[in-house]
């Protein structure tokens, strides 16, 4: 799902609308449900999604919440929002799929511009990129893929990743455990991608440019069965918390952003985070270099 910057305007009118004060009958006596509701329709024009399969949008009453394009069509070769920029892009694509598109199709996309084209028997760097030339200018998008991602070098994929931490667009990389999934047992990682690394005050952001954050949290997390792990609340605050805390600035409101998610939150040090040897690390661009692009994993 994308969210672009048309959600504030909407939410905006929406409360100058409701300004004055209403009556008290029971007209205006709403359930819980209706008033969930009333605020998905009002976050509907800023929310943007697809679905490749007609029904899918009844699941959950996506169409209510979400404007899925006109039809239901492949994202990369009937592309339903072609002009959209997001502010934010949240995403669990399809992990390792294969012959997505054939040698002779899409190899002069524009949402390749600048890298190489995806091959075709995997399409990870095919929804990254896609991801990535939907991005405002301040645009962050968050996803899960397969832990292979972060280390292929299979037909140009180890040149994209290499492109895209020399363009500093990767902010964080998580490696998570396996068999955290019903569907699969594979290990799997979280991509952070930021189109802009620059200090935001607003947002309580300090300056990351030319340094990317690597959390190992493979370790993390406990057996719920025999096959299954579960990342417990406190795993998941951890994880959040030191991404928090690395990307905060050092001011008392940027780091109390961080503090007042969880009792976890690291403290030590002037933002709140350190490196932790096994765990965390920021790494710069040359200390990147260094060591090859794809060993972006926690020293």
């Amino acid at each position: 799902m994308a969210k672009d910057s048309t959600t504030k305007t909407a939410s905006k009118t929406m409360r100058a609308k409701s300004t004055p004060k209403k009556k008290a009958d029971a007209k205006n006596d709403k359930s819980f449900e209706e008033s969930l509701w009333d605020s998905a329709n009002r976050l509907r024009p800023g929310v943007h999604g697809h679905h490749v399969q007609a029904g899918q949008d009844e699941f959950g009453g996506a169409r209510t919440i979400a404007n899925l394009g006109e039809v239901p069509a492949d994202t990369f070769f009937k592309d339903q929002h072609p002009d959209l920029k997001a502010d934010y892009i949240m995403a669990n694509p399809p992990f390792n799929m294969k012959d997505w598109r054939k040698a002779n199709e899409l190899t002069k996309d524009s949402r390749w511009d600048g890298y190489e084209t995806p091959p075709t028997g995997n399409a990870n760097y095919g929804w990254i990129l896609h991801m990535v030339s939907k991005l405002s200018t301040h645009g962050v998008a968050g996803f899960v893929l397969a832990n292979g991602s972060m280390s292929t070098n299979t037909t140009g994929e180890g040149t994209i990743r290499q492109k895209l931490v020399e363009n500093d667009l990767v902010d964080c990389m998580i490696a998570l455990p396996g068999q955290l999934f019903y569907t699969t047992q594979i290990p799997v990682c979280l991509w952070f991608l930021s189109k802009s690394k620059k200090a935001d005050k607003q947002r309580g952001y300090s300056n990351r440019e030319g340094k990317t954050l690597s959390i190992d949290a493979r370790q993390i997390g406990s057996m719920i069965s025999r096959t299954q792990k579960e990342l417990t609340e406190t795993d998941i605050a951890r994880i959040a918390d030191t991404y928090h805390a690395w990307r905060s600035d050092s001011s008392v409101a940027g780091l109390a952003r961080v503090q007042a998610s969880s009792d976890q939150s690291p403290k030590s040090g002037d933002s709140g985070y350190t490196d932790q040897p096994g765990y965390c690390k920021s790494a710069t661009l040359e200390e990147i270099r260094k060591h090859d692009v794809d060993e972006m994993k926690a020293g």
